[in-house]
């Protein structure tokens, strides 16, 4: 383990956890008086991201600026996605689906046992994985509950196959020059199959879990770009939760696209981070 400290007093150590598959790369971001730990998920369309980009150092700073302790956390990754995916014969080879979420739940169930009661989040394919994570440890048909969250963060994420229909108010945002820089349903139903590295899509919410829930997930908070075609998913992950009795928060975020909490000069990032901590139940410190 490495660890270093900053000049605002935040430590950071660099560890590396056991599980079934391969070891888990995790961040520590440790404030001088922690007040909460949040486990934090980067995107990347489940192949691409470290520890090092903005989507997880920047948010994990970020918040420990506000006095949580928050640990960042890299799954293995799938092959990066490609075109010519479509016309291949599956399976693929390579990381697949279940082997991130497996990952992350035992990096989980170890952070769980250090930290009793954490928080977890995730953004973008990180948020799916944490939703999947979540569905997996909250759920008595996968076995015994234990090292649950207790809260949820799921920022611009992706849960379902296929992305549902959008709402004519979304819609309505994606007119003009907002159309053309989308992620189009092709390109998610790519990005999925590239994850599974097969054609059939389970019926396993830990795969991706929209629309395949059983039981609520801890209480939940989504922040959304205002103006992302991925939001449809989740408006209706959203309303599957609810259904469910999950206690669920949604946040539109104005004038913001996919992917804004990697752009930490963006004014909504700043914005946002104090809206997590709000909902973390951290007053701001930063």
């Amino acid at each position: 383990m490495v660890t270093t400290t900053t000049s605002d007093g935040v430590q950071t150590t660099d560890e590396e956890l056991p599980t079934r598959h391969r070891p888990v790369r995790i961040r520590w971001y440790r404030p001088p008086e922690p007040v909460g730990t949040f486990v934090w998920i980067h995107g990347g369309a489940f192949c691409q991201g470290t520890l090092d980009g903005p989507e997880s150092r920047a948010v994990a700073r970020g918040l420990a600026g506000h006095g949580l302790e928050v640990i960042a956390l890299t799954p293995p990754m799938v092959p990066t996605v490609s075109m010519p995916l479509a016309g291949t014969r599956l399976p693929l080879p390579g990381v697949r689906h279940p082997v991130p979420v497996e990952s992350a739940l035992d990096a989980l169930a170890e952070i769980g046992h250090r930290r009793p009661g954490y928080t977890l989040g995730g953004a973008s394919a990180g948020a799916c994985l944490a939703a999947a994570a979540a569905a997996r440890l909250t759920d008595p048909r996968f076995g015994p509950v234990a090292h649950a969250p207790s809260r949820l963060v799921l920022a611009y994420g992706t849960f379902h196959s296929a992305l549902p229909d959008p709402s004519p108010a979304l819609r309505d945002r994606l007119r003009g020059r907002y159309r053309l820089w989308q992620y189009r349903p092709f390109m998610v139903d790519l990005m999925n199959r590239n994850y599974l590295g097969r054609d059939a899509l389970p019926d396993d919410p830990t795969a991706l879990p929209g629309g395949l829930l059983a039981a609520p997930l801890p209480p939940t908070l989504f922040v959304d770009a205002d103006r992302d075609r991925i939001r449809s998913s989740a408006e209706a992950f959203a309303e599957e939760l609810r259904t469910l009795g999950t206690e669920v928060e949604q946040i539109v975020v104005p004038l913001t696209s996919h992917g804004f909490l990697a752009r930490p000069n963006d004014p909504a990032y700043r914005r946002t981070l104090v809206r997590f901590a709000h909902w973390l139940g951290i007053d701001e410190r930063a």
